[in-house]
């Protein structure tokens, strides 16, 4: 009995000390570069406003971090409505990519992508639906004024006034529902607005989120006042 516990301790311990110095990538399988990006992915645009960038690069999709270089490609199968840009990014000793897309006006577009990594190729594509933007509004009013109007050219509106105040109303088109409509402070703090509800008296713009009842693609508006310009439209 002591003998062979004796020879089974011996195993293990050689065992132990082969796996120690076995490669790391060995040990634990690479991990997929594309497992995480979407098959599908649905947005409303108004082909002006959207991807407007004001922090470069905006990437809509990232890759893990590795040890090892990755080398991504990217292609769009009709360009004349998304292009596609790839980005490599290294830092800390460790490296990773993506891509952005640029929308060119209301379609779809599948964005083929091919990585290599820690020699391996990994293929994946994504439909991207871009859907025309319409104000999801019939009625829109804040206090005693009326914005409606000031909603129909696209997602962001500029609107000269130094605070919103009163009470904020809204009737949605047939067809759409408003998701959410997040409220801004002075003081960058932020609140949730429901419909026919009172604004704090320092609310200085508006994030909405809003969703096509027949298409399930969403949307988002932001409402800001000269000083906070594009925050809110980014702002998540």
């Amino acid at each position: 009995m002591k003998k062979t516990i004796k020879s089974f301790s011996i195993v293990m311990i050689v065992l132990t000390l082969l796996l120690g110095v076995l490669p790391t990538n060995i040990q634990a399988a690479t991990k997929n570069p594309l497992a995480k990006m979407p098959k599908t992915k649905k947005t409303i645009v108004n082909t002006q406003e959207y991807l407007k960038i004001v922090h470069t690069p905006y990437v809509n999709f990232y890759t893990p971090d590795y040890k090892s270089k990755i080398d991504l490609k990217a292609t769009s199968s009709n360009k004349k409505v998304a292009t596609v840009k790839v980005h490599k990014f290294h830092e800390d000793n460790m490296y990773s990519a993506g891509y952005s897309i640029k929308c060119k006006k209301p379609g779809k577009a599948i964005i083929k992508v091919t990585a290599q990594v820690n020699g391996k190729t990994y293929k994946k594509s994504c439909t991207y639906v871009f859907e025309k933007y319409k104000n999801p509004f019939s009625s829109f009013k804040i206090g005693n004024k009326k914005y409606t109007s000031k909603l129909n050219k696209g997602e962001n509106a500029d609107i000269k006034t130094t605070y919103f105040k009163g009470k904020l109303s809204y009737k949605a088109k047939s067809g759409y529902k408003i998701t959410k409509i997040t409220a801004f402070r002075e003081n960058g703090a932020s609140y949730t607005v429901k419909n026919n509800s009172k604004l704090k008296s320092d609310t200085t713009g508006f994030v909405i989120k809003y969703q096509n009842k027949k298409s399930k693609i969403k949307g988002t508006i932001g409402i800001n006042d000269d000083v906070m310009d594009f925050y809110y439209w980014y702002y998540e």
